[in-house]
């Protein structure tokens, strides 16, 4: 019986000690206020508007014909800083944060499925008065834009897709390690996960600054915004993006990075493969770059984007 109540009393013990460290590490990793981060992160280019009940931050720079920004998950619009440097002497470039992501926040409906997001680029769209423009999107924003160019190929002009995510055969992330993983993530986000993630995506981990470190891990506490990453994955599905793919028309361009990343470059060329033979498809593949193709040679990509855009041939 001793012996007994010595283990009981260790277990509580333990499980005492857990909880508590729990919550210490759940208040060191508290959210961040989003005016504390807006007056940390907004660019005097940074805009607001109110769509279909999502508070959206963007940024509309430079003259010409309209290319809109999609970023990936887990980034923010400023991804694409680079790029519109160098391309908004020609182009007007329009970039905004998604849902769960940057200064935008979580989206009030509770719905982040590609539907969801597919409408909400309708909506920013219609709302900035484009008839026709081309898209340059990466990753989760890459099946944002696949989806809308097949439902809207009289709007697309041209279309970049950076590093886009492969379809799935099927929906899979409701599994119970994926449904437990999101709900810890919610509450402990340290800064070292973040630089894992980042250095992870790139070719060579030593180019990860700690300035985009520090940006990616201030902007994921945001006020709501690990529980609305965490939905996002969740109910993002791509497993009807490869029809959508063979629907498109639009002259398109895929930029690949190919080192250190899930897929490999020959996956590249199957993804393209996915395009109907009539449409003008080129590849471009960084076999020295990591899958954050945009955070790692922010100008060489947007050299190639310049070269597509303007040329007419396509």
């Amino acid at each position: 019986m001793p012996r007994l109540r010595q283990a009981i009393y260790v277990t509580v013990g333990l499980a005492g000690l857990i909880a508590a460290a729990f919550l210490i590490a759940a208040w060191v990793y508290r959210d961040i206020p989003a005016e504390v981060l807006e007056a940390r992160y907004a660019a005097p280019a940074s805009l607001f508007i109110n769509v279909d009940r999502v508070r959206m931050h963007f940024q509309d720079q430079g003259d010409g014909e309209p290319v809109v920004l999609i970023h990936g998950e887990f980034a923010s619009l400023f991804a694409w800083n680079s790029w519109v440097q160098q391309l908004q002497d020609s182009y007007r470039l329009l970039r905004f944060d998604m849902t769960g992501h940057g200064l935008t926040g979580p989206d009030a409906t509770g719905d982040y499925s590609v539907e969801r997001s597919v409408d909400l680029l309708e909506r920013f769209a219609d709302a900035q008065q484009l008839e026709k423009f081309s898209i340059a999107a990466t990753s989760m924003g890459a099946t944002i834009a696949i989806h809308y160019a097949a439902k809207h190929p009289d709007r697309i002009i041209k279309l970049i897709l950076v590093n886009p995510e492969l379809p799935a055969k099927s929906h899979n992330q409701d599994t119970v390690a994926f449904i437990w993983a999101s709900r810890l993530l919610r509450l402990i986000t340290p800064r070292r996960l973040t630089e894992y993630v980042l250095r992870l995506g790139f070719g060579n981990p030593e180019n990860v600054s700690p300035a985009l470190i520090s940006r990616w891990h201030d902007l994921w506490l945001r006020d709501g915004q690990r529980a609305a990453m965490s939905e996002l994955l969740r109910q993002h599905d791509t497993s009807e993006t490869a029809k959508a793919i063979a629907r498109i028309t639009t002259p398109t361009l895929v930029i690949w990075g190919g080192k250190k990343t899930v897929e490999s470059i020959d996956t590249a060329s199957s993804f393209v493969e996915l395009f109907q033979e009539e449409t003008n498809v080129g590849l471009i593949i960084y076999p020295e770059i990591g899958k954050l193709v945009l955070q790692e040679a922010p100008d060489d990509t947007a050299q190639d984007a310049l070269v597509f855009l303007q040329d007419h041939e396509s």
